[in-house]
């Protein structure tokens, strides 16, 4: 059987607490919330929260990495049905600045070390 695997970056498991504001088409704030990260990429992650994400709502995002945060405005590639009330949704990232990408990656090549920081 073929792998049918097709992303461009490997996920990594780690459970990061995020702040989301979610935005309206001219990008006006309608909703926020919390939740975590399950796994993270260099360009999207999967986010567990209360509340359903529609497929192709705009985030704003603050993602706590350990000791440091970033900024990240992504879109939802796709949202799961709920199991135990939290919903799952795969978010993209869009234009990540050059210093956020930075530390994403920084963040992620520790994870895959087996180091916290």
């Amino acid at each position: 059987m073929a792998d049918t695997n097709q992303r461009r970056f490997k996920r990594t498991d780690s459970f990061n607490f995020l702040d989301y504001v979610v935005l309206d088409k001219s990008g006006e704030p309608i909703q926020n919330g919390m939740g975590r990260t399950l796994n993270v990429s260099e360009n999207g992650l999967l986010l567990e929260t209360n509340n359903y994400l529609s497929q192709g709502q705009d985030l704003m995002m603050t993602l706590g990495l350990h000791e440091n945060t970033v900024e990240l405005k992504g879109q939802v590639a796709h949202s799961d049905t709920p199991k135990e009330n939290l919903y799952c949704s795969g978010v993209a990232f869009k234009k990540v600045d050059r210093r956020t990408k930075k530390t994403l990656k920084k963040f992620l090549q520790a994870r895959k070390k087996g180091r916290s920081k």
